[in-house]
């Protein structure tokens, strides 16, 4: 198993015994188990951030979902999330259809057990500029809504925040893929690029990325404010992928 020592012990504990219950439960149809997204770089979080797997399996089919149900209960309590079940030809055949996320897991990622189906995966640029427009320019539709739904809860409107900068991320690491081939991954190296390429202030970003780490605190109006800035450059940065 990859180092897992950026992780609190907690957690690599309770990553060891998934792999081994996974190993146990499927045995020669387990093909990898791989970690993605921030439990696989440096942005993780303790008790924030989600811990991510992929589980590879020669067929995902109703029995081998309904094997690992059961378990899923108990690694919830460690923040690690349901897997995502994929066969390999699934892989393969669907790097048109999910260019963002395939990237992301082909360049972050670290194999828990098995072999690295994304290593080798080639994935076209064109694809990937159609998902970023779609991505960003959805996502923004989908903030505003859910602002609606939070009714004025500072509790609520700080979780949209955080959760939608956390969205965002994957779609904007993948502009600057665009923009210039860099491979970027912490949060704070694509703030400082997008401003770098784009010319594109981001302190409003970075504001919601101190709350999400729970540096800042903000309450009422304040965080109402901080809400306005956000959407509108969230709409403005939308607008600049129409000219990539």
């Amino acid at each position: 198993m990859k180092d897992l020592t950026h992780l609190p012990e907690k957690i690599q504990h309770g990553l060891k015994d998934f792999v081994e219950d996974l190993k146990n439960l499927y045995s020669d149809q387990l093909v990898s188990v791989i970690l993605y997204g921030s439990a696989a770089g440096d942005d993780f979080i303790s008790g924030r951030s989600d811990v991510n797997s992929i589980v590879i399996l020669k067929k995902v089919d109703f029995d081998s979902l309904q094997k690992y149900q059961a378990r899923q209960k108990k690694f919830e309590k460690l923040g690690i999330v349901a897997p995502l079940f994929l066969e390999p030809e699934y892989i393969q055949t669907s790097a048109d259809s999910f260019p963002i996320e395939f990237l992301d897991i082909k360049n972050q990622n670290k194999v828990l057990q098995g072999e690295d189906f994304f290593s080798g995966l080639e994935i076209h640029l064109t694809h990937l500029r159609l998902q970023c427009e779609q991505e960003i320019k959805g996502k923004l539709i989908r903030l505003r809504q859910h602002f609606l739904e939070a009714r004025n809860s500072s509790e609520k409107l700080e979780k949209l925040l955080s959760s939608s900068l956390a969205s965002f991320i994957p779609v904007w690491r993948n502009m600057l893929r665009l923009k210039n081939n860099n491979q970027i991954h912490s949060t704070a190296d694509i703030l400082n690029q997008i401003e770098k390429e784009f010319g594109f202030p981001t302190e409003v970003f970075r504001k919601v990325w101190s709350l999400k780490k729970k540096e800042l605190k903000l309450k009422g109006s304040e965080l109402q404010n901080l809400f306005a800035d956000y959407l509108e450059k969230v709409r403005e940065l939308a607008l600049k992928v129409d000219k990539m």
